[in-house]
Formats: structure tokens, C-alpha cells, sequence
């Protein structure tokens, strides 16, 4: 009898130590191998508290980023300085402005009209009030020595180039470009000189408007006027659609891609002519949400069960790739649940931001989410929206606990609202130095 088992148990303990070999091994390589070449590769990765990272450095890089960046900018702006250029990075707006088309002109632009595309037809229907935009800015006095900011200038050179390259969006669409300056000082913000002159700038505060004295006890509540006032101002160029964004937003190149081919592939969801866009139902659309906020372990829902699909996904192309090259290989149970546990370790290390960004690669891949509470650093409104959040937010009294954008989030549940986040991201966050706690943010969680 002990002839007899000893083979079986022989074998059973021979996998036992094969499976434990495995284990060891794609563990091993998973925290010794992936994982630092994740914190080395990437920016953002899903557990930052593996990566030793020395901060000192990354602000550094950040800092000299900040500074080239900003040269660029500059060049960029004198180029567009002239008077001429607004006609030309703006030719719907102009038109519109200048108002001086006659009956024989109107007639030929309505020829014009039926001649052009489907998507274009549709473009000029959903903008037809036109596309404000505007940042929000104040000035930033930072403590560290050599350290110029100056995000207003690289976030307006970079949307005056997406808009000048323009696509079928920016050039048939009135755009109403301007500054929102909530700067309580009463001198010049000496980032706005650097603007082209031709670019309307709105304050806040003048001789007559002063800083309240709610608003000087607190920057919440003072961030939260500022964003009312700019709202409530951009509202007055009555656009069909409002982007309001803060002043260290850089948009992406493809922002106005990505916009027309959600209003193109929305329309095709309805045969029915009259059919309203979904981005017009909106309350509002984020464009940013913060990398911090973006991983699989948050309060969103969704999470969860995205990281057990992706992990799902890897291994089963995995089982396929070793059926296809060992046709005569069985493939255990356990084999399978290692290779599955695996690939959900990998997929938490590298970050659900990066694999997020693979999306980037094509305009068709960009998706919409419900939008969670918090980061306001640039959303887009349809009228209506900007409308409902400029009646409601003032109604809100925002301290630490409730910023304005989580008061914005409120408002959508309160209200029975719908709001919607582009994913991957349309905007970079490029405030390192954050105006309202003195102090250089975390370089690898901006």
C-alpha cells in the first residue's frame, strides 16, 4: 500500500510545489520588477506608497517644466497680439460682431447652409448661440525663491493655438473668448499684460465692488462668488454652451475633437430629427478630474467591478495566447486563478489613469461617466446648466468640508440633475503652486 501511494502523493506534492514556485515567481517579478519600473515609467501609478520617490527632485522637474512651458507661451502670445488675429482665430465671431451682411449675403449663406455637411449642419444647430470661454484667474505670489507661475499665460497661448489650428467646431462656431479677473487687488494683474489686448477682461473687484467681508474671512466662500460672478458674466454673451475653466488649465489638443464627435455620436442615437443632443440635458460636462481622485479605490461604484473586468480581460487573453501556442496543455483551475490574481495586482500598481490614457490614441475612444463631486478646473455648461448652478450655488455657504465643486455636486443630487465626466482627461492641471495653501502640491499626485 505505501509502494502504492507514495507516486500519488508524490505527484500531488510535485504541483503543489509547482504551483508555489509560480506564485513566488509572478509575485515576485509583480513588486520587485513591475512595480519599480512603474514608479520609474509613470508619473501616476495606483500604489504611489510602494514608489520611494524623492519630492525635492520632482518639484524640480516640474518647476523647470513650468519655466519652459511658460517661454513657449510667451513666443506664442506676441504672435497673436495683433488686432488682425482675432478676425482670423475667430472668423464666426467676427462675422456675427460686425453685423454687416446684406440681403444678396444672406441669401447666399443660407445656399451655404444646405450645401454643407450633415455633422456641420448639426455643429451650427447645437452652437448656434455660440461657445463662450473663459478663465478664471487671480494673481499668485509664491514663497519660493525663482519660482514663476504664470499658468494664465501657458493655459491661454495653448486654447488661442487649439482654436487657430481649429477644426470644423472652431471655425463655423461664434466664440466669445474672455478673462474673468477676481483679483480683489485694485492693480493690474501683471499676468494679464501679457495677453493680447484684443482679449476682454471682466473684474470682480473695482472702485465700486469690494471684497465683502464673508468673502475675506474665508477663500472658499470667496472662490465660490468668483465662480458665480464669472458664470453669471459669461452668460451674458447668451452662448448656447459656456467653458469655464480655472487658470491653470491647459487644454489638450484634441478638446474640440473629442467635443464633436460626442455632439456627432449622440445625434445618431435617435432617428428623429428633432431630437435634442444629450450634452443640451446636461446640467454640466467635467473635463478634468483629478489623478488623485481617478483610482480604482474610490467611492464611485463603478471601480470595482472596471478593475475585476480588466483583470478578467488580461487573463483570458493569457489563456488564450497559452492555448493557441501549447494546444496539448491543460490549463488547471488554480492556474488560472493565480494568473487572474496576478494581473489584478498589475493592474493595481500601474494605475487606472494610465491605463485610462491608452484611450487617448483615438477621439472615437474618449467615454462619458457620471460625473462625481469635486474638481471644477473646467467644465463645459449648456446654457440651461450654467444658468441652474448660478441660481443655486449662491444658496450654498462653502467652507473646507464643502468647496464649491463638491456645493456643485450637491446641487446635482438635490435637484435631480444629470452630470457627465470625459474620460480620459481633455485638460492637464499645471498649478503646482496652489494659491489658496501657500504651498508646492505633491508633484506626483497633480
Amino acid at each position: 500500500m505505501v509502494k502504492l501511494l507514495s507516486p500519488c502523493m508524490l505527484t500531488r506534492c510535485s504541483r503543489k510545489g509547482i504551483y508555489v514556485l509560480l506564485c513566488v515567481l509572478l509575485y515576485g517579478i509583480t513588486f520587485l520588477v513591475l512595480a519599480p519600473l512603474a514608479c520609474i515609467s509613470f508619473k501616476h501609478v495606483g500604489l504611489d506608497v510602494i514608489c520611494f520617490r524623492n519630492k525635492a527632485a520632482g518639484n524640480a522637474r516640474l518647476i523647470a517644466q513650468n519655466q519652459a512651458r511658460l517661454n513657449r507661451s510667451l513666443v506664442t502670445l506676441r504672435e497673436y497680439s495683433r488686432i488682425d488675429s482675432y478676425c482670423r482665430m475667430f472668423p464666426a465671431t467676427c462675422r456675427r460682431k460686425n453685423a454687416q451682411i446684406a440681403d444678396g449675403e444672406e441669401k447666399t449663406a443660407e445656399r451655404d447652409l444646405q450645401n454643407v455637411s450633415i455633422g456641420m449642419q448639426l455643429i451650427r444647430k447645437t452652437f448656434a448661440g455660440g461657445l463662450a470661454i473663459s478663465f478664471v484667474t487671480t494673481r499668485r505670489r509664491s514663497n519660493i525663491t525663482g519660482y514663476r507661475g504664470q499658468y494664465l499665460s501657458q493655459s491661454v497661448a495653448k486654447m488661442l493655438n487649439i482654436i487657430n489650428h481649429g477644426d470644423r467646431l472652431t471655425n463655423d462656431v461664434p466664440i466669445y473668448f474672455s478673462i474673468c479677473n477676481v483679483d480683489p487687488r485694485l492693480e493690474v494683474n501683471p499676468e494679464i499684460s501679457n495677453l493680447p489686448k484684443w482679449i476682454p477682461v471682466h473684474k470682480r473687484f473695482d472702485g465700486r465692488r469690494k471684497l465683502s467681508i464673508e468673502d475675506a474671512r474665508s477663500s472658499y466662500e470667496k472662490a465660490k462668488n468668483d465662480y458665480v460672478f464669472c458664470l453669471e458674466h459669461t452668460l451674458q454673451t447668451n452662448a448656447s454652451y459656456i467653458l469655464l475653466m480655472e487658470d491653470d488649465a491647459l487644454a489638450m489638443d484634441n478638446l474640440f475633437h473629442v467635443l464633436s464627435h460626442f455632439i456627432f455620436s449622440l445625434r445618431k442615437l435617435s432617428s428623429d430629427e428633432t431630437h435634442v443632443p444629450l450634452l443640451d440635458k446636461l446640467t454640466y460636462l467635467k473635463l478634468f478630474y483629478p489623478v488623485h481622485l481617478s483610482g480604482y479605490f474610490n467611492v464611485d461604484p463603478e471601480r470595482v467591478p472596471e478593475l475585476i473586468s480588466v483583470a478578467l480581460v488580461l487573463t483570458a487573453l493569457t489563456l488564450c495566447a497559452v492555448t493557441f501556442c501549447q494546444p496539448s496543455l491543460r490549463v488547471s483551475p488554480t492556474f488560472v486563478k493565480i494568473a487572474f490574481v496576478f494581473f489584478l495586482l498589475v493592474v493595481v500598481i500601474i494605475g487606472r489613469y494610465n491605463i485610462i490614457e491608452l484611450r487617448s490614441v483615438s477621439d472615437r475612444l474618449f467615454y462619458l461617466t457620471p460625473a462625481p463631486r469635486g474638481s471644477a478646473v473646467a467644465v463645459l455648461y449648456p446654457r440651461q446648466g450654467a444658468l441652474d448652478i448660478a441660481r443655486y450655488l449662491p444658496l450654498y455657504r462653502c467652507d473646507k468640508r464643502l468647496p464649491k465643486d463638491l456645493a456643485m455636486g450637491e446641487i446635482v443630487i438635490k435637484h435631480g440633475l444629470d452630470a457627465r465626466l470625459v474620460q480620459p482627461n481633455l485638460f492637464e492641471h499645471i498649478g503646482h503652486y496652489s494659491s489658496v495653501h501657500q504651498k508646492l502640491r505633491n508633484p506626483f499626485a497633480t
